[in-house]
């Protein structure tokens, strides 16, 4: 499931009130490296300047997240984002899923080799054969505690 999170940041400019906001796709931030400023990417999609009088005032607001999806749904409360952690726990399920496409590959390669086997979809119950027999070969390889 991805990870999305809505931000909101209102804040009152000239007399008016103003409350700009963006859907953010927070696997494809994580993907790049790093989570975006919130602030900035809020002015860019709402057509503020970052270097007016607005930006600067907007940037005294207190940002409220809404409507996650994914993961990123247990890192809000009470509409506040705790980005620290979700970015922790991202990159520890980003490489659990390494492993697992790496057990994937070393799976399918047997599986081509010695069975002739091109699809796992076609026979879903030689994959989880197989992923048990890692299992229990791994199993058998620690010592005794």
């Amino acid at each position: 499931m991805k990870n999305y999170v809505t931000v909101n940041l209102p804040f009152s400019f000239r007399g008016k009130m103003f409350n700009p906001g963006s859907r953010i796709n927070l696997d494809e931030w994580m993907e790049k490296g790093s989570m975006p400023c919130f602030y900035t990417h809020i002015a860019n999609e709402n057509a503020i300047d970052i270097y007016s009088h607005e930006y600067d005032v907007m940037m005294m607001g207190t940002l409220e997240f809404k409507d996650a999806e994914g993961m990123a749904a247990e890192f809000i409360q009470n509409g506040c984002f705790d980005r620290e952690g979700f970015q922790v726990k991202w990159k520890q399920n980003s490489k659990q899923n390494d492993k697992q496409n790496e057990l994937d590959k070393r799976l399918y390669n047997i599986a081509t080799s010695c069975m002739g086997q091109t699809d796992f979809n076609k026979n879903p119950g030689l994959k989880n054969a197989l992923n048990e027999a890692y299992q229990l070969g791994k199993k058998a390889a620690q010592p005794d505690t």
